[in-house]
């Protein structure tokens, strides 16, 4: 007897094998940086954790005045420390950049008030958060219109052809590297300066 995949036991066990994670690469919100598996994590955290707990040890035992390296132990511990926690913030920061992300995408809108962000979201201070993502290269294809108080998604345009195009330019007046819609108004955020 041939049995398909649904039809495993398996299958059976946990909901009928239809679930999937969605497929974040189509997103066209999320930017390639946020994208990027890092296989290397959980080994490098793995390696940190055991010498940090061998510093552990360490500094329990000069505590207990066997071992006078404590100065040593300590600042290893915080050095396998580090590490960890910047790896660990990373995926934090990229897979909330990801729920963004996929909220975005499924917006119908082409331009949404940056007052009314957080309740779309879900998320207090989401314009902020949002334009913070953008900075770090996390998002794109998104742009914020300052003067008129929206947010703009290109990507959401019914009719293509006459949605403005997202470009990326730069201030004239800071140099600051901006996102912005071919023939809209764009005003830096980091000088103020309209252009």
């Amino acid at each position: 007897m041939n049995r398909t995949q649904n039809d495993s036991p398996r299958a059976d066990r946990f909901g009928g094998g239809t679930r999937r994670k969605k497929n974040r690469a189509s997103n066209p919100y999320l930017a390639p940086k946020a994208k990027r598996r890092m296989p290397w994590a959980i080994p490098v955290i793995l390696v940190c954790a055991l010498f940090f707990g061998v510093g552990l040890t360490v500094t329990r035992d000069y505590i207990n005045n066997q071992n006078p390296d404590v100065p040593v132990a300590i600042v290893l511990d915080v050095l396998f420390l580090v590490p960890i926690a910047v790896i660990l913030l990373k995926q934090i920061r990229n897979s909330a950049a990801a729920r963004f992300a996929d909220k975005l995408e499924s917006m119908g809108e082409y331009s949404v008030e940056l007052s009314n962000l957080d309740g779309i979201m879900q998320v207090t201070n989401a314009a902020s958060k949002l334009k913070g993502y953008v900075r770090r290269g996390l998002i794109e294809n998104v742009v914020f219109d300052y003067e008129a108080g929206l947010l703009i998604l290109p990507l959401n345009s019914s009719d293509n052809t006459s949605a403005p195009e997202p470009i990326t330019i730069e201030c004239p007046g800071c140099g600051a590297t901006l996102h912005a819609l071919r023939g809209v108004k764009t005003k830096c955020e980091y000088c103020g300066r309209v252009f």
